[in-house]
């Protein structure tokens, strides 16, 4: 007959000070030999609903074993996958033939913490369970400690991933600041210049303007071929100007392209959440939301932190250009050509058709403003082109028009070299 405090000390001495991994071993070890069984069993579902199941960790005919899958039909785990505590002290495969060679079952239901089932722990054994009552106790004061166990690694998990979302965000923030005070440094220098070689030429236009506007007026042959040369004069002084925006232009976009670049192989999927994560905060204040459309996992070799800036870049401005109430979705998938894709999409302002020529220019004057007051440095697009083509990919707007909404989609190798 089955001392259940006995055995409820026995086995709760043997598993003290065990976590994880031991823990699950020295429980089911221990548990197995408490109620003479043959196989015990923590899964995990797999589907929405479960429609199979993994094991998480197994043990049979006293030694720990591989992992193994199953499908739940016609099984008793199928009915503790339903949230019910399942005890069947014999003639288990009558009812269930797929479990021939086992007389009898245990199973209670894991949960995680907002109540939701997410596996289960079982207990299979060829001879009649005894003393069902006092087992059943047994068994579901340990499944209730296993679903413990299997929280706390899930908080567990969470709190690493939360550790190096900070992480990450720290660093993304750090890198924004880089961008705006090379923004407003960049800025500054061209002002300077701006000042300083625009003064004679656009002083040359003025003083040759005037005089051939006092020799327009004389009227005569000769103040008019005078105000004629005046005019050439002032053209030649308008076309220095323009050549030398041109090469502040080209010095300003060489600024952007000579970047530190550094690939490597990361999970672009894992990445890819961490910048939805970065910019939930900020869209929730205007009531924003955000999907996702990601692969389970995508492998990709690039400057992992490059591309964070490109695709925050892209997910910052959605949120900052988009109204309240509005959606955005980021979405990855690979291309027949063996490249990947990532499209960034938003129901904001859009683009004017004579625009889109325009967009990742630097500094370009476009007619989408922020609709929450945000700062606007006019660099973010052209950087997101410079960090593309750096990976030897490519980046394009799509807009159907002004106030409906636009898409970004950037076009990567899924190997970018050095």
């Amino acid at each position: 007959m089955i001392d259940l405090k006995k055995l409820l000390l026995l086995v709760a001495e043997k598993i003290s000070g065990e976590m994880g991994h031991n823990f699950l071993r020295a429980l089911m070890l221990n548990l197995k030999n408490a109620l003479n069984a043959d196989l015990v069993l923590v899964t995990e579902g797999i589907g929405e609903p479960a429609g199979r199941a993994r094991s998480i960790f197994c043990v049979q005919d006293s030694k720990e074993a591989e992992q193994i899958e199953y499908d739940l039909a016609a099984t008793p785990c199928e009915l503790v996958y339903q949230g019910k505590h399942v005890v069947i002290p014999c003639d288990l495969a009558k009812r269930f033939p797929k479990e021939e060679g086992y007389e009898s079952y245990i199973g209670s239901p894991l949960r995680d913490r907002a109540k939701k089932v997410i596996g289960h722990f079982s207990v299979f054994s060829r001879a009649p369970l005894e003393q069902e009552e006092d087992s059943a106790r047994l068994f579901r004061i340990f499944a209730s400690r296993v679903e413990m166990e299997l929280q706390r690694e899930a908080y567990e998990r969470e709190r690493e991933s939360f550790i190096g979302t900070l992480r990450q965000a720290n660093a993304l923030l750090e890198r924004q600041r880089e961008i705006a005070r090379k923004s407003n440094s960049v800025k500054s220098e061209l002002l300077r210049i701006v000042a300083h070689d625009m003064r004679s030429p656009l002083g040359t236009v003025i003083s040759r303007n005037e005089l051939a506007q006092t020799f327009i007026q004389r009227g005569d042959e000769t103040s008019l071929k005078t105000a004629f040369t005046c005019c050439e004069i002032s053209i030649e002084a308008v076309e220095r100007m323009d050549a030398l925006i041109q090469d502040l232009l080209q010095s300003a976009k060489d600024d952007v392209t000579e970047m530190s670049f550094a690939p490597n192989a990361f999970d672009l999927t894992k990445t890819l959440s961490a910048i939805i994560r970065l910019n939930e905060a900020a869209a929730l204040a205007k009531d924003i939301s955000i999907r996702g459309s990601l692969p389970e996992s995508l492998m990709i070799v690039a400057d992992e932190n490059r591309l964070t800036e490109a695709v925050d870049n892209l997910m910052n401005n959605a949120v900052k250009f988009s109204p309240p109430g509005k959606s955005i979705s980021l979405s990855a998938e690979t291309t027949p050509q063996g490249g990947v894709k990532i499209c960034v999409k938003d129901q904001g302002q859009g683009f004017m058709h004579a625009e889109i020529d325009h967009v990742f220019t630097r500094f370009a004057a476009l007619s989408a403003k922020p609709t929450g007051g945000e700062q606007s440095t006019g660099l973010g697009l052209s950087i997101v082109k410079a960090i593309a083509e750096r990976h030897g990919g490519t980046v394009a707007v799509k807009s159907a028009g002004q106030g409906k909404g636009a898409a970004f989609i950037l076009n990567l190798p899924s190997r970018a070299t050095a």
